[in-house]
């Protein structure tokens, strides 16, 4: 095919006082014959000329280059301007990974150095990576508000889908390192707390090692609004939750009840059951860990409001603080340990219960190694194994 098929209006040889206008002009009409040359020309053929691919970059920039040199006799001033445009035209759109994880970050931080800190990056260098990723997208992906900074609508939108980016490359690994036959391979396991941790996973890990030797199951406790982060932001494939949770696939695993939690000295110790209203004449202590939420409601519901005295988050901590007369409190009956010294679990009434659950995103996206730990779980449930 011919190269040059476009009139190219061009100065002679010697001409090195083109206007900036001229070599403009001259400059777009060579990147209109490089783009040609890149895309493979009008006849169709692969590449172009000597059937390079889209793949043959730097060469091709250079035989391009080259011809426009030769055809268009530029002024070495403006085949260096040729030589900066042919960079940037060059220059891939697409984003790479580390922007992408960067935005990420930021979803869970509270500004874009905090963003970059995580990765352990720079501010300058966040600050770069951001503008290279809006520049590559096309999009304004942060705006600034008196809070800091907050996602743009665009950015919001293409979170989801940088989500599955580095999901599928978290499968792509898993898949790789288990193999056909699941003989190695690691599971990361989040987990709300111990009613989970001590009750609802043990037996299933347990009867899933047996089956498979060579995969480690690793579970991290966090509290359960940040494991199911953690699932939606694709750090971890599966987690032990509280049902219901709309947004994963589930499998019941273990169904809890809500217990008042007394000194064993306490006037209420010796009844057989307590009424919710009558926790609210003491100083009460609140669990801070997962059943936080299912205990606020439990009071907003029947109208109650408790003297807050304290606010732990350790399971200890609270047992032991009850123990010493320092008030009474209200905790999921799994977390608990069977008996612990100066203090008494009574049944509560109205009876509250929550579910505990496995939780995943998607069941068919799993890696192989989660895969077989989520069908492992629903034949457990199914065998009424749960607890």
């Amino acid at each position: 095919m011919n190269l040059f098929h476009r009139p190219l209006h061009t100065a002679a040889p010697t001409d090195t006082n083109n206007t900036n206008a001229a070599v403009a002009a001259r400059v777009e009409a060579s990147i209109l014959v490089a783009d040609e040359v890149r895309q493979g020309g009008r006849d169709g053929s692969p590449g172009g000329a000597n059937g390079a691919g889209p793949d043959d970059g730097g060469m091709m920039n250079g035989f391009i280059l080259q011809v426009i040199r030769e055809k268009m006799s530029f002024s070495p001033t403006a085949a260096g301007l040729v030589s900066n445009l042919m960079a940037t035209s060059a220059r891939p759109s697409i984003p790479t990974l580390r922007p992408l994880e960067l935005l990420l970050a930021l979803v869970s931080s509270e500004g874009i150095a905090g963003a970059g800190a995580k990765l352990g990056m720079t501010p300058s260098a966040t600050s770069h990576a951001f503008r290279d990723l809006g520049e590559a997208l096309g999009v304004q992906l942060v705006e600034r508000n008196p809070n800091g900074v907050s996602l743009t609508f665009a950015a919001e939108q293409i979170l989801p889908h940088v989500r599955d980016v580095f999901a599928s490359m978290q499968l792509v690994t898993a898949t790789a390192r288990a193999g056909a036959e699941l003989k190695t391979g690691q599971i990361r396991i989040g987990s709300f707390g111990a009613s989970a941790s001590l009750h609802a996973l043990p037996s299933l890990l347990e009867h899933f090692r047996k089956k498979y030797p060579g995969i480690s199951v690793v579970v991290a406790e966090r509290p359960d609004e940040e494991t199911s982060r953690d699932l939606i932001e694709r750090r971890i494939e599966l987690a032990a939750v509280t049902l219901p949770k709309a947004d994963f696939d589930t499998i019941t695993l273990a169904v809890d009840d809500l217990v008042a939690v007394l000194p064993a000295d306490h006037e209420l110790a010796g009844r057989r059951e307590i009424q919710l209203a009558e926790v609210t004449r003491y100083p009460f202590i609140m669990t801070r860990a997962g059943s936080q939420k299912l205990i606020e409601r439990l009071f907003s519901r029947h109208d109650c409001s408790p003297v807050i005295a304290h606010e732990l988050l350790q399971i200890m901590s609270i047992l032991e603080y009850v123990s010493r007369g320092e008030g009474v409190s209200i905790l999921a009956r799994l977390a608990l340990p069977s008996t612990y010294p100066g203090v008494v679990f009574v049944p509560l009434r109205p009876e509250t219960r929550r579910s505990i659950g496995l939780a995943c995103l998607n069941e068919n996206k799993l890696s192989p190694a989660a895969r077989a730990l989520w069908l492992e779980a629903k034949r457990f449930r199914q065998r009424g194994r749960g607890v």
